[in-house]
């Protein structure tokens, strides 16, 4: 048994995400998966998007965004959007998104999202770096079987 878990990012919705039918405003979902995925980089790849960009000149655009909504999100209850690596080639990176009621374990929401790795001065693809890609060649290998 392995000691690997999906990366959860805990989110409390807020009375400014919500929109005038009391529920999270469809806008947000995005910024909810977007804030998930580089929670994700900062706790298994030991870095951020603003590092990348700003350290290394290396800029991670998303080329694919998709969402599927399944159950209504509140103030209520907090959520846990986890992330998972659905996909690894050679300058891209897609992940599958799952969020939950942090308490209730209902399903909120899922989608996914595909980045590509680009050189941040000439937004030109480059190959994801060695140093980040065995371990995310590594999570693509748990997140699969599980």
């Amino acid at each position: 048994m392995s000691a690997w878990q999906v990366y959860a990012h805990r989110r409390q919705i807020g009375w400014g995400d919500t929109d005038p039918a009391r529920i999270a405003y469809t806008g947000r979902f995005a910024d909810f998966m977007l804030e998930a995925i580089e929670g994700w980089y900062r706790d298994r790849l030991g870095t951020d998007w603003y590092r990348l960009n700003i350290d290394e000149g290396i800029g991670t655009p998303f080329v694919h965004l998709s969402l599927d909504f399944r159950s209504p999100v509140t103030p209520r209850e907090a959520i846990d959007v986890e992330v998972r690596v659905a996909r690894v080639g050679r300058t891209s990176l897609s992940f599958k998104i799952a969020a939950y009621g942090a308490t209730s374990r209902t399903l909120c929401f899922e989608g996914e999202a595909t980045s590509v790795f680009v050189d941040a001065a000439t937004m030109k693809p480059r190959p994801i770096p060695d140093r980040y890609a065995e371990r995310i060649a590594a999570e693509h290998r748990h997140a699969s079987e599980g």
